[in-house]
């Protein structure tokens, strides 16, 4: 009974990647205190707020304190994402070359948490589980007051661009951002639906349905106003899920299926990118919006000729992206304060070195998430999803190395690797997913492959919540 009690309560570390995750899916502490006071939101662009400073120092102690009391072989899980810590490492070693240092430290530091929070939930003895009650509960609580704020509550859930059009923000600060959040959100209640479709009440499912018709009307925004890269990510990482299905019980064929794959395109944008370029075109023309992206393409040219200054080490993590830079506002007066690309702004802080590790760190991500499906193949398959909408979605957005992103959370989430042994801190330590079947591969009685949903709850916990009510 005490295994039980210990499965079913979420640890301290889970709470505290829920309170992280939920101020980088919405907005920081001190933009909410003005909010609600009535206040002018003012953020410097160099030093920040120092009450957010001190809740994220805060939270980055008790992520170490955390991480410490668990039994991790650190010297293995270094091993194991060596990419991801020659990444932050050089991240780090960019700073002494930064107009900025100190920027650039802050910045990385937020980086940094965004692993360290990682770490504390990849580590937890909960296993997937720990994982689903994190984004699960932000999510759960996000999407819906998201969709309160836009209705009833427009002053908050509202807002307008510099050309005066209106844009669905809730919850967060800008349109993109509430778009990254639906996205991120609809691919995990498509998964929800697919593991419990079969033996979860009715009740439950109409919930997740109900929540994904909320995601898609919020979507759907303001006529010609609307966040086109999240819906074609949520399309995608559906599909995505939806098609791992076909392979449960083939992890093999189903990677090495993806390397052809991989191998494929890669020749086909090598060789064919002028075929490649008129198809997007094509399908830019097909989706009503204008060819150069809402002046997206104009900024990549302007972005470009910047970075081709400085092309093997870039101008240092964190140091490009402060104010008006390079009076860029000037020239697009939208205000850009991110490059719309996140290679390109990798590219422009870190230079082609900083790229090539990037890519090393998703190849990496790409086959760690192959390894989950042989020991947990709902999580892995999430993950595939998550990280492939999240590669796509940074042709048009800026989401990688950005510690005020939710995005590069969950990317980490998926990419970070963890010894074998350590999913649930230690050998001796079963996850309640484990011992509960949470979202592993089985076979259902008609022979049909379907991913566990969650267990029932059994007679005696049955007793137990009769008598605590």
């Amino acid at each position: 009974m005490n295994t039980d009690k210990q499965a079913e309560r979420s640890s301290i570390g889970v709470w505290v990647a829920i309170i992280w995750y939920a101020i980088e899916a919405s907005q920081s502490v001190s933009r909410w205190i003005a909010l609600a006071t009535g206040q002018p939101v003012q953020v410097d662009a160099r030093d920040g707020s120092p009450l957010d400073r001190a809740i994220y120092t805060g939270l980055m102690v008790v992520a170490l304190l955390i991480l410490m009391r668990r039994p991790i072989k650190w010297s293995a899980l270094i091993r194991s994402n060596q990419a991801l810590t020659v990444l932050f490492l050089y991240m780090l070693l960019s700073i002494t070359w930064s107009d900025v240092p100190d920027v650039s430290l802050k910045r990385w530091v937020r980086a940094l948490i965004d692993a360290l929070m990682a770490l504390v939930v990849l580590t937890d003895r909960a296993g997937f589980a720990a994982e689903t009650k994190v984004v699960g509960r932000v999510i759960f609580v996000s999407i819906a007051l998201s969709a309160i704020f836009i209705k009833y509550f427009r002053a908050l859930g509202t807002a307008w661009d510099n050309f005066g059009y209106e844009m669905w923000v809730g919850i967060t600060t800008h349109k993109n951002e509430l778009g990254q959040l639906a996205m991120t959100g609809g691919i995990y209640f498509v998964f929800e639906l697919i593991r419990n479709w079969r033996r979860r009440r009715i009740v439950v499912k109409v919930i997740y349905l109900s929540y994904l018709v909320l995601i898609l009307w919020m979507l759907k925004g303001p006529t010609n106003h609307r966040s086109n890269t999240a819906i074609f990510g949520l399309i995608v990482g559906s599909a995505l899920l939806l098609g791992c299905q076909l392979f449960q019980h083939r992890v093999a064929d189903l990677r090495r299926y993806l390397l052809r794959a991989a191998t494929v395109g890669g020749l086909l944008l090598f060789v064919g990118a002028g075929l490649v370029r008129s198809l997007l075109a094509a399908g830019i023309s097909a989706s009503g919006r204008d060819l150069t992206l809402t002046g997206r393409t104009d900024l990549w040219a302007d972005l470009l000729d910047i970075a081709a200054e400085t092309p093997i080490f870039g101008v240092g993590y964190g140091s490009f992206w402060i104010g008006n830079t390079h009076n860029l506002w000037e020239r697009h007066l939208w205000g850009p304060t991110q490059g719309h690309n996140g290679y390109i702004d990798v590219y422009l802080e870190l230079g082609a070195v900083g790229l090539l590790v990037l890519a090393a760190v998703i190849i990496r991500g790409y086959l760690t998430t192959l390894d989950r499906m042989t020991t947990n193949f709902g999580q892995g398959a999430l993950h595939f999803a998550w990280l492939t909408v999240i590669v796509i979605h940074n042709v048009t957005e800026s989401s990688y190395l950005r510690g005020t992103v939710d995005l590069w959370f969950i990317f980490l989430l998926c990419a970070i690797t963890v010894p074998p042994g350590r999913a649930a801190v230690g050998q001796a330590t079963r996850s309640s997913e484990e011992a509960q079947g949470w979202s592993h591969a089985v076979a259902s009685s008609s022979g049909r492959s379907w991913w566990a949903p969650r267990p029932r709850p059994t007679h005696e916990r049955r007793q137990r919540w009769t008598r605590s009510a």
